[in-house]
């Protein structure tokens, strides 16, 4: 549900109001999102040669939810077997005929109806002054400024519960109480203020074309957050952090404030002649506090040009082409994304540092070696395409593309194991290198016969990812079921490979005495009769590198029909715990069976009854 309200008018000041109020349901009861919005646009010519104009917008949205939080690992751990509650008014105590108190106690209806209570609301504050001035025909000098503010604030209550009682004995579970409530609070404050000047000149001689644009822009975020969580209260209706425990055991505490900006200085420079050969230049530098003094700085120029072949008098006798066009561009870029705030500094950490009289002592430690030689990952993108229309109704579109990125940020593996850091106290250096190839087509055809109009299209792009350069190493150390390798594609999985299953006991005890039959069985890459950590292999990616789309649409009179495809390819994806494992954590069983080939998984489920004779 939706109510708006607009008011708009003016003359040399122009205005738009607006108001809106916004309902919408959810498939979890309870969390209903309410959205209250205000806008306010104004436009003024103040003279002939200054005008400037407003955007201010405020929004705020959440929810006030007064049952408790769905559990989604318990939802699907549950099998149709659990009963959800008893002909006697009790919650389900009985999964498949017998009492499961670890399945009784992640009921999601008991959870919903008792559980608790949690609220979310933000305030989002967005607002923007423009204003420009035309000294002379042709230049316009723009300023602007904006301030983006955004605050949150969540509230979880999570109930104490009494036991489910034992459908059979009536006798209550035990573990299936929740014996401690307690509140966890979040707050959080983001802000961005930008600040941008510029300086535009168009000019035009005969056939030639010029536009030149100058400027500089100043960029501040700053982001403060603060999470509290406290237990024991005296009762569930309670709903202040005071209200709880006072026992510092039962307090938990967490904030940070991080802050960054940016300066830039740009220019960009436009050439058309004969609005058939097109050029634009462009020259950057930026710089950014996430970087030492003397390492803040990037210079990124790019450049493009294109050829519009359709309009060469060799072309006006080709009927069937309309327009064709070819172009070129390469250009530098500069990425901080994957840089830390602070990286560049002394990270100091506070907390527990050291046990003297057998108690805790507090103090600061060194949370992160500094490097101070850090600087930007840089991004070489060089661009070849082609635009057509051909029949004056199929559009075509090809480009060609290869990415390099350099000085990619990783752990130095300089460092020995011996220097006793771990992951998140080495320091980071710009050693990688990663290299992107690949095309993109687009076709679309616009036809009509009669009063029925049509359109047909698709979309493939394909993109070779490889890992150029990791430094001195030839593989970084394996994160979770990830690794980089030079020569593979970037976050390539890193496991096992499968072929079956022991037949029998001795035959599983050849390769780990603790496995039996029915065990999954691993392939012994290196043939050493010693399943370990060197017969691990690349096993794919996650990450989509061809993808695919279709498109239709057709119009006849008053009628309309639209038809959308995608998709994409040579994509694995990893299913663990309670999404693959039979019997995980008390969880129900998950089939996945296959004809042949091979498989990587790492989970030790005898087969199924559904899965004999295949691989599971």
């Amino acid at each position: 549900m939706e109510h708006q309200l607009n008011v708009s008018g003016g003359d040399r000041v122009k205005y738009y109001l607006s108001g809106a109020y916004f309902l919408q349901n959810s498939l979890i009861p309870g969390k209903d999102l309410r959205r209250y919005s205000v806008r306010a646009n104004t436009e003024a010519k103040l003279s002939e040669k200054f005008k400037a104009s407003s955007n201010i917008s405020f929004i705020r949205d959440g929810f006030n939810n007064d049952q408790g939080n769905i559990d989604f690992t318990g939802l699907s751990r549950l099998t149709p077997l659990n009963v959800a509650r008893h002909s006697d008014g009790t919650w389900g105590s009985i999964n498949a005929g017998a009492v499961d108190a670890a399945l009784a106690s992640g009921n999601t209806l008991r959870r919903l109806a008792e559980g608790g209570r949690s609220s979310y609301n933000t305030n989002r504050f967005i607002g923007t002054l423009n204003g420009t001035y035309t000294p002379i025909k042709g230049l316009d000098i723009s300023g602007l400024f904006s301030y983006n503010f955004m605050n949150y604030v969540t509230s979880t209550f999570a109930n104490t519960m009494t036991p489910i009682v034992n459908f059979i004995n009536k006798q209550p579970l035990t573990s299936t109480a929740v014996t401690v409530n307690q509140l966890d609070e979040q707050w959080q404050n983001t802000s961005n203020i930008l600040g941008q000047l510029t300086a535009a000149y168009s000019y035009q001689l005969n056939a030639h074309n010029f536009n030149i644009l100058g400027g500089t822009s100043y960029e501040n975020f700053k982001d403060r957050f603060i999470r509290v969580i406290r237990k024991n209260f005296v009762n569930n209706d309670l709903d202040a952090i005071n209200a709880g425990s006072a026992n510092p055991l039962n307090t938990t505490a967490t904030g940070n404030i991080q802050q960054r900006a940016f300066r830039s200085y740009f220019g960009r420079l436009n050439y058309a002649y004969n609005n058939r050969y097109l050029f634009e230049a462009s020259l950057r530098n930026d710089a950014s506090s996430q970087f030492a003094p003397g390492n803040r700085v990037g210079w990124y120029p790019s450049a493009s040009f294109a050829w519009r072949i359709s309009q060469e008098n060799f072309m006006k006798n080709v009927s069937i082409v309309n327009e064709l066009k070819l172009r070129l561009s390469a250009g530098k870029l500069g990425n901080v994304n994957n840089v830390g705030y602070y990286d560049f500094y002394d990270g100091l950490g506070t907390g527990t540092v050291v046990i003297l009289d057998q108690t805790k002592q507090d103090g600061v430690f060194p949370a992160k070696l500094p490097n101070p030689l850090l600087t930007w990952e840089k991004v070489d993108m060089y661009n070849v395409g082609i635009d057509a229309t051909l029949f004056k109704g199929l559009n075509l579109q090809v480009d060609l593309f290869n990415k390099l990125t350099k000085d990619i940020l990783l752990s130095n593996p300089d460092i020995p194991a011996e220097g006793g850091l771990t992951d998140t106290q080495n320091p980071s250096i710009n050693i990688g290198q990663v290299r992107n190839t690949g095309f993109e087509f687009i076709a679309n055809y616009n036809g009509k016969i009669n009063s029925l109009t049509y359109t047909i299209g698709g979309n493939i792009s394909q993109i070779w990812n490889k890992v150029v350069d990791l430094g001195k190493v030839e593989q970084t150390a394996p994160s979770g079921y990830y690794v980089n390798r030079v020569g593979e594609a970037i976050g390539s999985f890193f496991m096992y490979e499968s072929n079956g299953f022991y037949e029998s006991d001795a035959e599983a005890q050849k390769y780990n005495p603790a496995a039996k039959a029915g065990d999954i069985r691993y392939v012994d890459q290196n043939n050493d009769g010693v399943i370990n950590g060197d017969d691990r292999i690349i096993a794919g990616n996650d990450v989509p590198y061809f993808i695919y789309g279709l498109n239709l649409n057709v119009s006849y009179k008053n009628f309309d029909f639209t038809a959308i495809g995608s998709g994409v390819k040579n994509v694995k994806v990893y299913l663990e715990a309670e999404a693959s494992q039979a019997f995980f954590n008390g969880a129900g069983v998950k089939i996945m069976c296959s004809t042949g080939g091979r498989s990587t998984i790492q989970v030790r489920p005898p087969p199924t009854p559904a899965c004999q004779g295949l691989e599971q």
